[in-house]
């Protein structure tokens, strides 16, 4: 497909004169190029344009309403890649970098007897902003405002009439807009289509709705076929289930994250990555590149329907996926089988029955061509049909759905048409219904599952509830009774330390006492040292007049007498000095070695009370805390004793349910 400016307009397909298709660069669209389109004997009703993000929408917009005639809707998309049928081959047309490209297909009336095409707000604008602050109900109700102002002019039966619907493909409001569709209740017919796609930067999707550029809106385009026409719509996807599925327990809805899912042994929510890492027997930074060969999706009535993951986050165990998911949904684990193979089984089971198809819409997402690039061109399944299309950020068949080809083929037809999806559509339109219903219910069963486990748990628990409450009380006792002895044990140590500080006191005085002793005995020893001196000098004095009494002969004999009898005095008065001083230094030597002792028994009694007074803070802060555990437990006690009450009640409601589920 060439891509340069200035190409020249190459018309893919002509069938007969009720379909036609071209593709052409930016470059080739004028009034000429695009005549063709419109030239229908019955005129026509309606043109399609599958248009790259890379080309200016605007414009193609302008140009494509300008050459349409009066009373011929217009309708375009963009796409993550375009799809068309050139006779033969892939219809997978290249999108490769910047690509420059659209896909145009026209409609006779005498396909498409009336369209009526509306554009519908999907009140998403909080969503877009990352922050989503309308309720799931608000949401629906002003998408089901905008439903019911729309006014189709033509009766809509399921067997002649589809509504082919294009939503922003950035919106995350695929869903609310069906339920929306189904509360309203106005819509009987098949909704099929696609969202629009773009750069895989997924910064803008665009729409056109033969009025406006239109962002943030679904476009519906309802179809009433010819009387000799048929429609079938075919869907198929290349996965079939793992047997492993996960109940979703945690999720973001609007922006289609997933938490956590719930373990169906123990009701307990895990992580999903780490329920994954278990299911894959892989460790969780392993679970992505586990997960290259497979996909998730639901089950809609024996029908799956897909659900890709658009990223995981490791660190916060998160998957996110571009379809919204929600509480108490069953993803099941899906294996990919052979793309060519599926996509072709498929289409001849559709065509069993059924005549060659006039042509087809094709609305294919974006990640089967990515994830299935080497196997693109080896798919021929709808050569020789003249089929158009595109890439979508999303798919819609009742539902929004990922990972599937959602095609309207068109075929001359009669009464004895049959297509298994038309013939039974009231039963498909429940189920599209009821998968809104059964979403609401199955988060409803699961939330009466986690009640009833917490249920019996509560009952299970119940008795230990109580034991612990006796066990408190019982703790209570004992904390009486330590309170009461460290009480006791904290008063006696107190005694003794104040009868050590008195006893501190009083060596306090003795050693002043011995002190002053001390000074009394050195007081003592400097008078007996005066007698000594005395002593000594009577002794000379003695001596001195013995040898004068000697001299004077017989006059001294008198005066000697006297003198030795001095002499005697002063040796004895000598003799008690020496035994006095004997004593004073023994009395002395006595109470230095007791003034020891004593400082020894003080240092003793010191270290005794340093301990003493560290035991006495040791034992107040153990009586502190023994009163403050006491303190706890009273509140802890009376805490129980008042949860005990709400149990005893829990657990009487509790045998009433159970005696009422039973």
């Amino acid at each position: 497909m060439a891509h340069s400016e200035g190409a020249v307009v190459m018309p893919v397909q002509v069938s007969d004169h009720v379909i036609r298709s071209l593709a052409l660069p930016a470059a080739g669209l004028s009034s000429p190029a695009l005549a063709p389109l419109f030239a229908y004997p019955d005129g026509c009703s309606l043109v399609i344009g599958f248009v790259s993000p890379h080309v200016d929408f605007d414009a193609v917009a302008r140009a494509l309403r300008a050459a349409a005639p009066a009373g011929c809707g217009v309708l375009l998309v963009t796409t993550a890649g375009e799809l068309c049928g050139r006779g033969s081959g892939s219809p997978y047309c290249a999108a490769d970098g910047a690509w420059d490209q659209m896909v145009l297909q026209s409609f006779s009336r005498a396909l498409m007897a009336q369209v009526s095409i509306h554009a519908v707000p999907l009140s998403n604008e909080d969503i877009r902003r990352g922050s989503a602050r309308l309720s799931h109900a608000d949401r629906l109700k002003r998408i089901q405002e905008h439903l019911e102002r729309i006014a189709v002019p033509f009766a809509l039966d399921h067997r002649d009439t589809f509504a082919l619907t294009f939503v922003d493909g950035l919106s995350r409001s695929e869903n609310y807009l069906m339920e929306a569709v189904y509360r309203a209740r106005r819509f009987p017919v098949a909704f099929v289509g696609g969202s629009a796609g773009g750069k895989l930067d997924f910064q803008h999707t665009r729409l056109y709705d033969g009025k406006a550029v239109r962002e943030d809106h679904a476009v519906i385009c309802f179809v009433k076929m010819a009387a000799d026409k048929r429609y079938g719509i075919f869907k198929t996807q290349n996965f079939q289930p793992s047997g492993k599925s996960f109940v979703v327990a945690e999720a973001d809805p609007w922006h289609g994250v997933v938490k956590s899912v719930i373990d169906p042994k123990t009701l307990r929510t895990v992580p999903f990555v780490s329920a994954l890492a278990d299911s894959l027997e892989c460790r969780p930074d392993e679970v992505e590149a586990r997960l290259a060969k497979k996909t998730f999706g639901v089950d809609v009535e024996g029908e799956l329907f897909v659900r890709s993951v658009a990223g995981i986050d490791q660190a916060g165990g998160a998957v996110t996926f571009f379809c919204d998911v929600d509480f108490g949904d069953t993803l099941l684990l899906l294996d990919a089988i052979d793309f060519v193979a599926a996509t072709t089984q498929d289409f001849d089971r559709f065509l069993h029955g059924k005549p060659r198809p006039i042509g087809g819409i094709l609305n294919d997402c974006i990640l089967r061509r990515l994830n299935n690039a080497a196997q693109l061109s080896r798919l021929e399944t709808f050569r020789d049909i003249p089929v158009a299309g595109f890439s979508t950020f999303g798919e819609l068949l009742g539902i929004n759905i990922n990972q599937t080809l959602t095609a309207l083929f068109f075929f001359d037809g009669d009464a004895g048409f049959k297509d298994a999806l038309i013939d039974n559509f009231p039963v498909h339109y429940a189920s599209f219904k009821g998968y809104f219903e059964s979403r609401a219910a199955s988060r409803m069963r699961m939330l009466n599952r986690i009640r009833a486990g917490l249920l019996e748990n509560m009952l299970e628990t119940s008795g230990e509830t109580l034991k612990i409450f006796e066990d408190v009380s019982e703790a209570l006792r004992h904390t009486d009774g330590l309170d009461s002895s460290l009480r006791s044990l904290h008063d006696g140590m107190t005694r003794q330390a104040g009868i050590m500080d008195a006893q501190q006191q009083g060596r306090s005085a003795i050693a002043g006492e011995l002190g002053q002793l001390t000074e009394d005995v050195k007081g003592i020893e400097s008078v007996l040292d005066a007698l000594r001196l005395i002593t000594g000098q009577t002794r000379l004095l003695a001596l001195n007049a013995t040898i004068e009494a000697s001299r004077a002969g017989e006059a001294g004999r008198g005066f000697g007498v006297v003198a030795g009898e001095v002499k005697t005095l002063a040796g004895n008065t000598r003799s008690a000095l020496d035994r006095s001083q004997a004593s004073l230094d023994a009395l002395a030597a006595s109470a230095s070695s007791l003034s020891l002792r004593m400082d020894e028994a003080a240092r003793q009694l010191e270290e005794a009370a340093v301990e003493t007074r560290a035991m006495l803070a040791r034992v107040s802060e153990a009586l502190g805390n023994a009163q403050a555990a006491h303190s706890a437990l009273s509140g802890r006690r009376d805490q129980l004793s008042r949860h005990r009450e709400i149990m005893v009640g829990v657990i009487e409601q509790a045998e009433q349910v159970t005696h009422l589920d039973g």
